[in-house]
């Protein structure tokens, strides 16, 4: 097995992970609760502060990535493999 097929793999038991915890009733409340606490619905900058501004699209970024998890779809990942290396 190639170093890009385990981490091709790893990637697909990772948002097979998200799926399974956060699909469920309880699941959903704590996706319901990070996304408020994270400002998923609102925008991140804050006028005048760049640390705050920082701040907030930092949180913004947690919700996104999970929700990016939870979109996937088992298909062939060789790009994703690329990004998750940048990211």
């Amino acid at each position: 097995m190639t170093e890009q097929q385990k981490q091709i793999d790893e990637i697909q038991l990772t948002n097979a992970a998200y799926k399974d915890v956060l699909r469920s009733e309880a699941g959903q409340r704590i996706l319901e609760d990070l996304s408020a606490f994270c400002g998923e619905n609102a925008n991140p900058y804050v006028e005048g502060s760049f640390d705050r501004t920082a701040q907030k699209c930092g949180k913004l970024s947690v919700i996104l990535h999970i929700r990016k998890r939870l979109s996937s779809e088992d298909k062939p990942l060789q790009s994703t493999v690329k990004n998750e290396r940048t990211e």
